[in-house]
């Protein structure tokens, strides 16, 4: 199994400069002479601990007052709103929170919302309490 290796920096006149240059020149170095594939992405702000303590300290409490346990309440939120339907024939994948940025947490919470507005419930905004 190939190791992938995650640097990030910034880009500066058209050219990569690492957060940490001696790590870069190392893994950098390291091939030489060989083949590479260098993929780049904009980097993202992983989802906040305020945003998980809200998720599962208001929305994952308030559908368990329906009856699911917590695992099952969070894993059909999951289902519903990150669910990745596959056109190739293979089952669909359902994306993990943790891996969600703060932006696509704060959607997906609007979705949970949305959902326990749609079964009778009231879920308050982050704003309105204290986790």
């Amino acid at each position: 199994m190939a190791i992938t290796f995650i640097h990030h920096g910034h880009v500066e006149k058209g050219r990569f400069v690492p957060d940490n240059a001696q790590k870069w020149a190392v893994v950098y170095c390291g091939h030489e002479g060989k083949r590479v594939e260098v993929t780049v992405e904009r980097e993202r702000k992983a989802g906040s601990k305020k945003q998980q303590g809200y998720y599962f300290g208001v929305i994952i409490p308030i559908l368990c007052e329906f009856g699911y346990e917590k695992d099952e309440a969070h894993w059909a939120l999951k289902y519903e709103h990150l669910r990745i339907p596959r056109a190739d024939g293979f089952p669909e994948t359902v994306k993990k929170y943790r891996d969600l940025s703060t932006v696509e947490r704060e959607a997906y919470h609007e979705n949970c919302r949305r959902t326990l507005t749609r079964m009778g419930a009231y879920c308050p905004l982050p704003n309105e309490v204290m986790v």
